[in-house]
């Protein structure tokens, strides 16, 4: 059986209008605050052997079922470039991996799985893309000023988890917040160096 995890706080999900699989399958709707926290949640409580986690605003296209059947144990599936619109994986090998980190809650809990999978041994399969339309959000700042410190926060720790096997991770962070002049990005993201090292909070 095929378990559906949905991660909404919304009270009408576009995906569902969408789902149509040819297999047996259940939906699990996490409400959960905190990403990595609410996707664990959800796989706790499914009862199939193939987890699906969606985003909650995609409409989902023909031959997006077969895709996921392809995935085999030892695999995972994620569209390209990493994110969790869709993950595909077997629920054996999503907690051979230890599933999301909890401590994560507001950004790069996707790459921080395709880091940890990676490294566990699974085989990575790029999910299509064109088999899926996510209705883009507009474009807004975090509203909630501990939210946005938040994310800065993590965005360094996960630099300072990752950066040795992956180097680029630190200068796409520097060149990528300065081409879009986030000045006060990069200032933060200094500050908060010295903390990440020593908390090391995941």
């Amino acid at each position: 059986m095929i378990s559906i995890i949905i991660t909404s706080m919304k009270d009408k999900i576009l995906t569902l209008s969408s789902i149509k699989v040819p297999t047996p399958y259940e939906i699990v709707i996490s409400r959960k605050i905190g990403l990595g926290y609410a996707r664990n949640w959800g796989a706790r409580q499914a009862k199939g052997e193939l987890l699906v986690f969606l985003d909650d605003d995609l409409i989902l296209q023909d031959g997006f079922w077969d895709e996921v059947l392809k995935v085999k144990k030892g695999e995972f599936s994620m569209p390209y470039p990493v994110c969790t619109r869709v993950l595909v994986i077997h629920k054996n090998d999503f907690w051979k991996i230890g599933g999301f980190n909890e401590k994560i809650f507001v950004t790069h809990e996707d790459v921080d799985f395709y880091f940890n999978a990676i490294d566990k041994g699974l085989r990575f399969r790029v999910f299509p893309s064109n088999l899926f339309i996510h209705i883009e959000h507009p474009n807004y700042r975090f509203q909630n000023i501990y939210k946005s410190l938040r994310a800065v926060r993590e965005s360094i720790t996960f630099i300072v988890k990752h950066h040795k096997k992956h180097p680029n991770l630190i200068t796409e962070f520097f060149w990528g917040n300065l081409k879009k002049l986030k000045i006060r990005t990069l200032l933060l993201g200094f500050i908060f160096l010295p903390y990440c090292l020593y908390k090391k909070d995941y």
